[in-house]
């Protein structure tokens, strides 16, 4: 199945692609470099982003980037598949070139999450500074 892969390390967007369902994703754990992973919806076609779960929570420095769908950053490598009606994976419906197009890449940042109690449970609250330059 065709995937893209986003690496805001060296500033690329490439497609990839996933052989086998049953593994699809401990495939994406090992693409991505995490143990965990988040997701989100990116598109009305029900295309997701799978990020590394801690990649914004361990405070570190790390490669992000922007979609203009979320005012939070994505932090370290993210893969992009999508889904159909029923929940079932699929090749991303958004075209590679719109994610080209609308993504901003942000270099290193350094995040710091924090939660506010709200009355449908905790929202995470994102800032960031850019990293110092070595």
């Amino acid at each position: 199945m065709k995937a893209y892969l986003i690496d805001p390390r060296v500033c690329v967007i490439r497609e990839i692609h996933f052989t086998d369902d049953k593994t699809m994703l401990a495939d994406m754990r090992r693409v991505v470099g995490a143990d965990t992973l988040d997701q989100a919806v990116i598109s009305e076609m029900r295309d997701s982003i799978w990020v590394d779960g801690d990649g914004l929570r361990a405070g570190k420095p790390i490669c992000a980037f922007k979609l203009p769908i979320q005012k939070d950053p994505f932090a370290g490598k993210a893969i992009v598949i999508g889904a159909d009606a029923i929940g079932c994976t699929r090749a991303p419906a958004i075209p590679i070139e719109a994610l080209r197009r609308d993504l901003e890449w942000l270099g290193e940042i350094v995040p710091e999450v924090t939660f506010e109690e709200t009355p449908n449970g905790a929202r995470a609250i994102v800032t960031y500074s850019r990293a110092k330059s070595k």
